[in-house]
């Protein structure tokens, strides 16, 4: 998603996470790679778990819409929050 992107363009203080958070979106998505729902959600849960808001917005829609992991609102909003209390406003 272009928020998303464009958060990746703008905070590139963190290149390992921005590489990895890019990988994963591309796997979801199928961008240039073959589609692998459960790689992404590994990758993102790796990105967000070390507190790249961006990934946890991600990987929040990713257990709203039951995008590679089975459909859990409670996990999602549990995502998004973690996103909103770093300040990312697509959370």
């Amino acid at each position: 998603s272009f928020p998303f992107i464009w958060y990746l363009l703008t905070n590139l203080v963190r290149p390992k996470l921005v590489v990895t958070a890019y990988r994963s979106s591309s796997l979801l998505r199928q961008i240039g790679v073959e589609r692998d729902p459960r790689a992404a959600i590994a990758l993102y849960r790796k990105a967000a778990d070390q507190g790249h808001s961006g990934a946890q917005v991600n990987l929040g829609e990713c257990y709203e819409n039951g995008n590679g992991v089975e459909q859990d609102p409670r996990a999602a909003f549990d995502w998004y929050r973690k996103s909103v209390d770093q300040g990312n406003v697509w959370g």
